[in-house]
């Protein structure tokens, strides 16, 4: 009895009273991105000299490990490797005092991906707060420790959501929840309230990662606007739901949520993530059926039903023969002769059996095609394509400049024709 109250002890009441008295909780070293100790560390470096660079980025690469060598050196500590662990992380715990401000800024959202075995991880702590409003988490505390109970509440919600089932708060599962903490926030807000700009707009961390690729507006058809967005990451999927383009005339609009698999009855709208090398296209005027998707492999079948501008691509899985010969040779070349991406006509049924037949209506479709090839690696391709339905044009036909804003309205890119 006595062991097990030692080991609740120490797996919820030590790590939560870490993360209540402790302003880093955990190590932080090379290579984070995003993230909100960091950001911690920046302020508290830069108010003592160490941190140069002009913003808080929340990216701990060279310029901020050169200023924590900087802080163990001032301290005495060895080894001066540039990382927040260990002796470093005790001390900067010991010296650490936030500035008090009457107004405290802090982003609602996620920024970083979170994963199993995390403790007293301040992220985390918020994480089971978001997850036991939606009923999912069950622990009485919201302890910080990223283990089983955490994981399984992320496993309902993810499969509340139709993604991906991992237990892991992934870029795309991150993307839903602070879709869902925008929306709430957005209902709960009060009009009434005037929030006044920032006099300067503050560089995104994910800017020269996501560019305006393409950008064409001297039309005056809609359908003829165009940008076009590119993850230029190596590594990282970015979501841009929810970021805001301006034009020169400061008119807005925003990046609408997608169907990651359009065309399903159980399709949901969520997220558009943009994996490394991946894009956006959108369009300012109409797409009558389709709007707001994902490109897959079966997507071509939609060809058959409505005009897309610009073009989707018509490249489906081709028919494996082989896999036919029960079907005999009658039936097998006429399914050759079906065009990929398009269902069978009156003609093709004309006097074949009813296993041809059937064959044919179960699997030349975009349901059958999607059914057949959806597990595949290749079965998503790296575009999204987003159709405004704007029945006026948005840009300056002559010179126009576009700036796009992430998330948190910081700039990310602009172009100009």
């Amino acid at each position: 009895m006595r062991f097990v109250l030692f080991l609740f002890i120490t797996l919820f009441l030590i790590p939560r009273t870490l993360y209540a008295a402790e302003p880093f909780g955990r190590d932080l070293s090379w290579g984070l991105r995003n993230d909100a100790d960091v950001r911690r560390l920046q302020i508290y470096l830069r108010d003592e000299g160490l941190y140069a660079y002009p913003e808080i980025t929340g990216n701990y690469f060279s310029v901020t490990k050169a200023a924590v060598t900087a802080f163990q050196k001032a301290q005495r500590i060895r080894p001066a490797d540039g990382a927040v662990s260990g002796k470093t992380r005790i001390r900067f715990n010991e010296v650490y005092k936030p500035k008090v401000s009457s107004t405290v800024v802090s982003s609602p959202i996620f920024l970083r991906d979170l994963s199993y075995g995390l403790r007293a991880d301040l992220d985390v702590a918020r994480l089971q707060d978001f997850l036991r409003d939606k009923g999912l988490f069950t622990h009485s505390e919201s302890t910080g420790n990223y283990f089983t109970v955490t994981a399984d509440a992320v496993t309902q919600y993810q499969f509340e959501k139709k993604i991906p089932q991992s237990g892991s708060f992934d870029t795309l599962t991150r993307a839903y929840v602070n879709l869902d903490i925008l929306a709430s926030a957005s209902v709960t807000a009060d009009a009434s309230t005037q929030v006044l700009p920032a006099p300067t707009i503050a560089t995104s961390t994910f800017y020269k990662l996501i560019d305006i690729s393409i950008f064409s507006g001297k039309n005056t058809n809609p359908l003829s606007e165009r940008v076009t967005l590119t993850n230029r990451s190596k590594s990282e999927s970015i979501s841009v739901t929810g970021w805001e383009f301006e034009t020169s005339l400061g008119t807005r609009f925003i990046i609408p949520s997608a169907y990651n698999l359009p065309g399903v009855l159980d399709a949901l709208l969520g997220p558009i993530v943009l994996p490394p090398g991946g894009k956006l296209r959108i369009t300012v005027g109409k797409q009558e059926k389709y709007s707001a998707f994902r490109e897959n492999i079966c997507t071509g079948y939609f060809v058959e039903q409505t005009k897309f501008t610009p073009s989707i691509s018509k490249q489906c899985p081709e028919t494996d023969s082989f896999d036919l010969l029960y079907l005999g040779d009658k039936c097998i070349a006429t399914i050759d002769k079906v065009p990929r991406c398009t269902i069978p006509t009156e003609t093709h049924f004309f006097a074949q059996s009813s296993e041809c037949s059937s064959y044919m209506i179960q699997n030349l479709s975009y349901a059958g095609c999607v059914r057949n090839n959806r597990n595949k690696e290749d079965f998503y391709k790296n575009e999204w394509f987003v159709w405004l339905n704007r029945d006026t044009e948005i840009f300056r036909n002559i010179h126009e400049t576009l700036t796009l804003y992430d998330i948190g309205g910081k700039f990310v890119d602009s172009r100009e024709y």
